[in-house]
This record gives C-alpha cells, structure tokens and sequence, in this order.
C-alpha cells in the first residue's frame, strides 16, 4: 500500500512533554550562571544572564502555550498535519525539516501559518502501535523527516 494513501494519528504524551519543558528550565538557568561567572566586567556578565534568561524565558513559553492547545496530530504523507485543538477546533500546520523518528521514539517539529514553530516529543509505548508504523512510513518518505 502507498504512503499516499493514509494518514497517522499521534496523541501528543504530556509525561514526554514535561520532562522536555523541565529539562529547558533546568539547562536555561545552568547557561545563565555560566554567562554570570564569566571573565568580563560586571555590567556584560549581568546584561548577558538577563538577555539569555529573558530569551529562555519566551521559548519555554511559546513551547508551553503550544503544548496546552494542540491535544492530536494526523500527519499526511505530503507533510501537511491537521492539528485538533483543546476546544475542539482544528487547525493546520506542515512538518519541519529536523523531524527524527526512531523505532521507539520520535522528534517531530511542526510550524502553523502564524509562524509559529514547536517541537514535539514521542515514545512508541504512548501511541497506537498501527498509527506508529504509520508515522514512520510516511516521514521515511518525506525527505523533511
């Protein structure tokens, strides 16, 4: 059967998620005590800890934000993905170069029309063990993925 004739429907895992958003937080602040402890004057180290800090600050927010509204993904086999979100609407979005998908575990990067970009952290125990082969059909044959 082609890859051209089916779709894959992924339920993001909210354990996967946190362990991401907290391992963001985690590396945010250990880069921004390095940038702290660094040999210049005084004035640099402290503009530089709070532009990364503030920078750390919006990625983990905009990431958040995606996170508490997309609730599944179906991915299509040209790349585009319909995205349903928490009140019950749905939206579209396409697939990003950088998308890994392993035998157990996956990377996906998904970008909306609004410019919005989002990575999307998967293990095969979450999902539906048809959906899963079905995911790594279709991003075998995308060359994004």
């Amino acid at each position: 059967m082609s890859s051209e004739s089916y779709s894959a429907k992924i339920r993001p895992e909210n354990r996967c998620r946190r362990l991401l958003l907290g391992s963001g937080v985690v590396l945010g602040l250990c880069a921004t005590v390095l940038i702290v402890q660094m040999p210049l004057p005084l004035h640099w180290r402290v503009a530089s800890g709070l532009a990364w800090g503030t920078l750390c600050v919006v990625e983990l927010w905009l990431t958040m934000r995606c996170y508490r509204r997309a609730r599944r993904y179906r991915l299509y086999p040209d790349g585009t993905v319909s995205v349903r979100y928490s009140n019950a609407l749905s939206g579209s979005a396409w697939m990003m170069p950088g998308c890994i998908v392993l035998q157990r575990a996956a990377w996906l990067r998904f970008c909306n029309p609004a410019g919005a970009s989002w990575g999307e952290p998967l293990t095969r125990n979450g999902q539906n063990p048809e959906q899963w082969r079905r995911l790594q059909v279709i991003c075998r044959h995308r060359a994004a993925c």
